[in-house]
């Protein structure tokens, strides 16, 4: 008698089981996956550079220095336009970003004079995130908008 009871309790348990697995396996309507790693964003930084009479000076070299990923160091060279724009290429990061700007003059007197060289950090500029493409752990794309007003080179002072 006990090995007949033992042996229905022992059903009875696998059957319950087995009951309530299934159970909570059933498909959700708003069941969502599970998404592991870290979030990602494109940096990119842009700027103007005028002079103090708010005219733009081309022929600046611009050095972006940026650190991301914790141990990664990468660095962007490029002109500024007519317009004393500029635009560096996106880098693709996750959440840990951080950079500088040097800006040189390196034609002299040429394009408006000679000006002294400025480094601007990018935590110190705004920047704005655009969240147009945002998918998952990608966040969308952080603006750093630089702007900067050269100063001139005082004579006899290089």
């Amino acid at each position: 008698m006990k090995t007949s009871i033992a042996k229905f309790s022992q059903w009875l348990t696998a059957i319950l089981l087995g009951a309530l697995g299934f159970s909570a396996c059933s498909d959700l309507e708003n069941d969502q996956p599970d998404m592991y790693g870290t979030p990602t964003m494109d940096f990119q930084t842009k700027g103007c550079v005028t002079d103090t009479e708010n005219n733009p000076i081309q022929g600046l070299r611009v050095v972006l220095t940026e650190k991301y990923d914790s141990n990664k160091e990468a660095t962007q060279t490029f002109t500024t336009d007519a317009e004393g724009k500029f635009t560096s290429e996106k880098v693709y990061s996750g959440v840990s970003y951080s950079g500088t700007l040097t800006i040189t003059d390196t034609d002299g007197e040429a394009n408006g004079g000679e000006f002294k060289e400025q480094t601007i950090n990018l935590k110190d500029v705004k920047s704005t995130l655009d969240e147009s493409a945002k998918d998952g752990w990608y966040w969308g794309v952080v603006t750093f908008e630089a702007n900067a007003t050269m100063l001139k080179q005082e004579e006899g002072n290089e």
